[in-house]
Formats: C-alpha cells, sequence, structure tokens
C-alpha cells in the first residue's frame, strides 16, 4: 500500500513537472505576471508561445503566463470588461487598434512615456524604436501614446493559382474592385467553385477597407460616423450582390479561411497574419496579389491597419517593472524577426533588419513583400469614440451582418449610422 502511494504520488509530481515545463515557470521567480493576447494557433499562437517560453528561460526574475482569449481584440476587450468588476488586470495586453479610443476612456493603463519613467529606463527607447507612423497608430484622437505598436498587419488577396488557371482567369491583371469581382465571377461560372471569400471577422476592418477603398470614410476627425454616404453603401452592397449571385462566400472568418485552403474558393480577402497558415496549409500553389483599387482607375485603396499595440494594464511598481522587462525583451531585432515570421505582421520597429533572417524573409518572401508595398496606402483602424465605443462597433458590425444577409445598404447604412452618432455623441 505505501509503495502504491509513492509510485502514484512520484507519477503525479512527474506529470505536474512536465505541465509547468511548458513554460520554464520557476518556482523561485520574484514576480509572475499575465499576458493576454488573441492569437489562436492559425494565427501566431504557437511564435507567441515560444517566445513566451524563451523568455522565461533567459532569466530567474520575471515568469509570464500567457492568457489565449477567444473573439481576439474583441474578445479581449470583453474579457477586460469583466476583470474590472476586480480592480485586477493583466501586467500585459494586446489591445486591437480599433478598440484605442475605447480602451484609454474605460481601463486604467501606464502610458509608455510614463512607464519608461517610472522603471527608470531609456526615455529614447520610444523615438530610437520606432517610426512615427508606427507610433501614430497607437496615438488616440488626443494624439497621446496608449501603449507599445507590436502586431501590425494589412489584408492582401491571396490567390489559388490552379482555379485561376482553369477559369482562365489573369490573376496578375487584377487591379480594381470591379477587376476582382469579374474574375470571382468568372472562377464561379467555369468551376462551380466560389471565386471570392472576404472576411467576415467579429469587428470592423474588412468594412472598412470596402468603404474606404471606395472613396468614403468611417470616422471623421472629430469622432463622427460618417460612412453612410453614396460611397459607402455602394462599397457594401457590391458584397453583398456578389454574395446573392453566388460568387462571393458568406461565412463565418474560420469556414472561409479553411475553404480557400481546402481549394474550393479562388481569391482570400484577409490578414497577412494568415501567411503561415495558408502557406503550410494550401493544397496548391498560392501567392498573394495588392488589394483592389478604387474603381475610377486612380490606383487609390485604403489599407487599414490591422493587429494591435502592447498595453500595460498592471497596477503595482513590482507588474509595471516586470512587464517593462518582457516588453523590451519583445523587441530585441532577433524576437521581433521571430514574431514577424511566425504570423506575417510588418515588423513595427526601425532596427528589425538587423537580424539577417528576417532581412531575408522581408527580400524574398512573394507574400510579405505584397503586405509591404501596401505601406504607402496604410490607414489607421478606424475608431469609435466614447464610453459606447465597443458597442457602437458592435452595432456597426452588426449592420454589415445584415447586409450581407440581404438587407439593403442604403436602408441600414444610414439609420446604424444615425443610432451609432447618438451612442458616441
Amino acid at each position: 500500500m505505501y509503495k502504491q502511494l509513492i509510485k502514484k504520488t512520484a507519477l503525479t509530481l512527474a506529470a505536474a513537472g512536465a505541465f509547468m515545463s511548458a513554460f520554464a515557470v520557476d518556482a523561485n521567480a520574484q514576480t509572475k505576471i499575465e499576458y493576454w493576447h488573441g492569437n489562436a494557433e492559425t494565427q501566431g499562437g504557437g511564435a507567441l508561445n515560444d517566445l513566451v517560453k524563451k523568455f522565461n528561460e533567459s532569466q530567474d526574475e520575471v515568469v509570464v503566463e500567457p492568457i489565449f482569449h477567444e473573439g481576439l481584440y474583441v474578445g479581449l476587450m470583453q474579457s477586460l470588461q469583466t476583470q474590472a468588476a476586480t480592480g485586477e488586470y493583466p501586467a500585459v495586453v494586446q489591445i486591437g487598434w480599433a478598440y484605442r479610443e475605447y480602451f484609454a476612456t474605460n481601463f486604467p493603463f501606464t502610458a509608455p512615456e510614463t512607464l519608461l519613467e517610472e522603471v527608470g529606463a531609456d526615455t529614447g527607447f520610444l523615438e530610437a524604436k520606432f517610426p512615427e507612423p508606427m507610433l501614430n497608430l497607437a496615438r488616440n484622437f488626443e494624439g497621446d501614446l496608449l501603449g507599445f505598436p507590436y502586431s501590425v498587419s494589412t489584408a492582401v488577396v491571396y490567390v489559388n493559382t490552379e482555379l485561376c488557371e482553369e477559369a482562365g482567369v489573369d490573376y496578375e491583371a487584377i487591379e480594381t474592385w470591379e477587376d476582382l469581382y469579374a474574375a470571382a465571377a468568372q472562377v464561379t461560372e467555369a468551376t462551380g467553385k466560389y471565386g471570392l471569400y472576404t472576411t467576415e471577422s467579429n469587428d470592423n476592418w474588412s468594412t472598412q477597407q470596402y468603404v474606404e477603398t471606395y472613396g468614403g470614410e468611417t470616422v471623421t476627425q472629430e469622432g463622427t460616423a460618417n460612412f453612410a454616404t453614396e460611397e459607402g453603401i455602394q462599397a457594401v452592397q457590391d458584397w453583398a450582390d456578389g454574395i446573392a449571385e453566388g460568387y462571393v462566400m458568406h461565412a463565418a472568418t474560420d469556414e472561409g479561411h479553411q475553404s480557400f485552403i481546402s481549394g474550393d474558393v479562388a481569391f482570400l480577402n484577409t490578414t497577412i497574419a494568415q501567411r503561415k497558415n495558408v502557406s503550410d496549409n494550401a493544397a496548391f500553389e498560392a501567392v498573394a496579389i495588392e488589394l483592389p483599387s478604387r474603381n475610377d482607375g486612380s490606383g487609390e485603396r485604403a489599407v487599414p491597419a490591422g493587429g494591435s499595440m502592447l498595453a500595460v494594464t498592471g497596477q503595482d511598481q513590482e507588474q509595471k517593472e516586470a512587464a517593462w522587462k518582457f516588453i523590451e525583451f519583445l523587441y530585441q531585432p532577433e524576437n521581433i524577426a521571430a514574431w514577424t515570421a511566425g504570423t506575417g505582421y510588418l515588423p513595427p520597429t526601425t532596427d528589425a533588419t538587423e537580424n539577417t533572417d528576417l532581412k531575408d524573409l522581408i527580400d524574398n518572401d512573394q507574400m510579405f513583400q505584397t503586405s509591404y508595398a501596401h505601406m504607402d496606402d496604410l490607414v489607421a483602424f478606424a475608431s469609435f469614440p466614447g464610453n459606447q465605443g465597443l458597442q457602437a462597433s458592435d452595432v456597426y458590425r452588426d449592420a454589415r451582418d445584415k447586409i450581407l444577409n440581404g438587407a439593403a445598404a442604403a436602408d441600414v447604412f444610414p439609420a446604424t449610422q444615425e443610432e451609432i452618432n447618438e451612442m458616441i455623441q
């Protein structure tokens, strides 16, 4: 009996040791912090966990526990709302660009400049590390810097070259939205498969891309919703018409991505952060082309910056110092290189290309080069201000869904714009 108990205890301890070793948790570490993120395995989760493990094993002062939240950046904001009741927050959290106004209004955080001063770090870090356009992505309407730019993505159009060849489509000739829709319709007519899927995520990233490339506007500089213009209405109606006519797929994001990877969709309009997923898993030769431009032939396009900043929400000095130690590690060139290679996000720092592997990726990876070519067209992810900014974003997303499900954009958008402006004024 005693021997059995010893054996059982040993097995239990061994199992516990194996579990804990995944992130090299040191029982003698001075500080344990949480890092909240929304990176699923198909969108950088593996790279994130590898970086956390590397950090934990590199020193014995701080242990980082990565906490994944479903729903990406919307899910993270909802989790922060829940946490607000306790007054306890993670040390570091990813904040999607679209929620920067809501975050700044509703949650306690330490601004980057303040953090550097409080922990005694080099106050020139921000200026030396980030180009100004990257820093601007993390500023609110008042110009205050809220976090450290980290994940920066653009959309691209991934192409199933084999389906295009079968349908007689020259994907390299696609320039405008009219061109892409015509090519998608041709694929469906020739093969019976879908021509196009545009990601229908639980935010408004794709909708902004459509509305603003067509010449519309999502939010004014004064923070007023302004998407219900002729251009904005036409943009989303064209998307919905493609669904109604059967050549544009209408599905949740995961299903749409998988359908493309399985060979059932010719064109996939989604984030470059899916580069590794597409490259590793597509059952065909896949390439990327730039997002379509305006139908007037001007070549103009709006490319909303996807991704997130790292915000410090830990409240005591010990948490802040630990958060800075981890953040400083993440921005080392070799770690930015690992993050970029594992996701497809654009490197946000000026010194990232000091890493030779990253420089090689930028110079030679076709999909990454396509995304990088969008830098001149990059615009800030539209963010609704005020205490109800998150709810306003949900209302806008729901309007998109109504239109894609058959309601007329000319009816839905004006009513939605009025509702949102009443919420945020």
